[in-house]
């Protein structure tokens, strides 16, 4: 009787299966091989339901996502272009609510700047600004007229409040826009509403004479100042200077000057500037006159169209060659003091009734020089 063959159920099996369609799996734990049915433990139906019970978790074929690893330049991850949208679109909104925010601010911030500002409190009117010292008694406008001068000038309004002045710009306005104001030395905000200016004003110390009489006032710096604010019998006696061309410009508050051929503005006229200086070193000091006998000797005129330089001429036609200006005198020669003493000496000897008509005298270090002829102009 023939012997039935054993069927195999693995061996020599091949499944049809296109392995074009199967993506390669990586890391993939492979099962173990299933036992043959001749297996004593797969007849064990014991055996059997426990691995029914308890199977083994076979491994996962799922595809691993592909990671960016930090430490590899070469490996990339799909960015994720709608967490960057929504990211952008956050930053975008949060800008403009601080520029919201911002804008809001500053405007409340001006809002209440501009409601301290205006409170009665903080509000000073500009005629009540300190003048310290006050104007001097050859100012004709006093103070009440310097200050709407200067306002008027300046363009300021008649209120305004101490906690939005600038010191220096008021500072600048008031040594600007006043002829009488040679300088301001600082000015004081006292809270709530007191301001103190400290100025130092202009003292007239000539009067220059051009074509047609007009008179000129000159401090000594040589500054025209406005004759129709001057209080001359405050004024004190002013020397007379002669011999000097008119100037470019008589404006008040601008200094004597000229205009030369080279060039196209005016500059100060030195001669002018030395005479007004040298006239205001005479009027300090010819009070009492030179001389306690019985010829005293006063300035009358200070001329400065020669070119030896400086002259002044005293009562009695007494010509005395001055040279420079109290300040600015050459090595080698006698200061202002010097000179006004040795002159003062000279007269009360009645030196000066030993000179001729004609004569002119000069200082030498110690003494006095007579030439017996006044130099041409």
């Amino acid at each position: 009787m023939p012997t039935e063959p054993v069927p195999q159920p693995y061996a020599n099996r091949s499944d049809p299966v296109d392995r074009s369609s199967l993506a390669p799996v990586e890391n993939v734990e492979r099962s173990p091989r299933e036992p043959n049915r001749d297996d004593p433990q797969r007849s064990d139906p014991t055996q059997a339901d426990q691995s029914r019970q308890n199977p083994e978790k076979p491994a996962s074929r799922k595809r691993k996502t592909i990671e960016a690893n930090p430490a590899d330049p070469t490996s990339t991850a799909p960015p994720n272009w709608f967490l960057w949208a929504r990211v952008a679109a956050f930053v975008t909104l949060g800008t403009a609510i601080i520029a919201l925010i911002s804008l809001g601010g500053a405007r409340l911030r001006k809002s209440l700047e501009a409601s301290v500002n205006d409170r009665p409190e903080y509000q000073f009117a500009f005629a009540d600004i300190e003048l310290d010292p006050a104007p001097p008694n050859w100012i004709k406008l006093g103070k009440e007229g310097l200050l709407e001068h200067v306002r008027v000038a300046s363009k300021r309004p008649k209120t305004a409040s101490i906690l939005t002045t600038d010191p220096e710009g008021l500072r600048r306005d008031f040594q600007l826009h006043s002829p009488w104001i040679e300088e301001v030395e600082r000015v004081e905000l006292k809270y709530p509403k007191r301001v103190i200016v400290r100025p130092k004003y202009r003292e007239p110390a000539a009067v220059a004479s051009i074509k047609g009489n007009i008179p000129i006032y000159l401090d000594s710096n040589g500054v025209i100042l406005p004759t129709d604010e001057l209080n001359l019998g405050a004024s004190g006696v002013l020397p007379p200077i002669y011999g000097l061309e008119s100037p470019s410009s008589t404006a008040p508050g601008v200094v004597w000057s000229k205009r030369t051929e080279r060039d196209d503005y005016a500059r100060p006229n030195p001669r002018a500037v030395a005479a007004a200086r040298l006239a205001k070193f005479l009027k300090d000091r010819q009070n009492p006159p030179l001389g306690s006998g019985r010829k005293p000797r006063r300035v009358e005129f200070i001329h400065a169209q020669y070119p030896a330089g400086l002259f002044v001429q005293l009562t009695g036609k007494i010509m005395v060659l001055w040279g420079d200006a109290p300040g600015s005198e050459r090595p080698g020669t006698p200061s202002g003091e010097k000179k006004w003493a040795i002159l003062r000496d000279w007269i009360e000897h009645d030196g000066s009734d030993t000179l001729r008509p004609g004569d002119y005298v000069e200082f030498s270090a110690q003494s006095i020089l007579v030439h017996p002829k006044t130099p041409k102009h």
